[in-house]
């Protein structure tokens, strides 16, 4: 898994500022108004927005990611499927396998798409060689699901709302974003 770094608000706040020109501040003059925005709140909710996309939006080889397939249960289906119930917190998965599979499961969002409509044909449905994962917000189907987790890696929002968990390729596209403050502050 990549390497991350944990910052709570005011250390992501501190980091956001430097990236897009906030900081260091200027103290060779001295300038007044009584009209200017909070920019520590509207900073710290576009950061927010950000972190939220990124992770949404990284592939997932970037982000990071949680193993938690000890933290779930299988319910094993009829139809040699499994349903696992996903954490509340749980964005999207990157991988998932199982312990008789060959190889990770394809995850497909995607449910009209020929992957997900062979799932209801028992003779086109997925095996140990190529399984397959339907993903859908909150539930995840694995084909064939006869067996235990190995592993279930998932892009979580972390517990709290202050903390922000980085990999160094979300770390360096901080500078990228888009302020929207610049029409605020001119």
């Amino acid at each position: 898994m990549m390497q991350t770094i944990t910052l709570d608000a005011a250390s992501m706040l501190a980091l956001w500022k430097r990236a897009h020109g906030y900081e260091p501040a200027r103290t060779d003059c001295s300038i007044k108004r009584v009209d200017g925005p909070d920019l520590d709140s509207l900073l710290s909710l576009e950061m927010r927005q950000w972190y939220v996309k990124r992770l949404m939006e990284m592939p997932c080889h970037s982000l990071p990611l949680t193993d938690i397939a000890s933290s779930v249960s299988t319910v094993a289906s009829s139809m040699g499927a499994a349903s696992v119930t996903l954490p509340e917190r749980c964005l999207r998965v990157a991988s998932v396998k199982m312990a008789n599979w060959d190889r990770p499961a394809i995850i497909v969002t995607d449910h009209d798409c020929a992957d997900a409509l062979a799932q209801a044909n028992p003779f086109a449905r997925a095996g140990c060689a190529r399984p397959v994962a339907l993903a859908e917000p909150g539930h995840l189907t694995l084909i064939p699901g006869n067996s235990t987790l190995s592993h279930l890696l998932c892009v979580m929002l972390p517990d709290d709302e202050t903390s922000y968990i980085l990999t160094p390729a979300m770390i360096a596209e901080i500078g990228d974003a888009p302020t929207c403050l610049s029409s605020i502050l001119l």
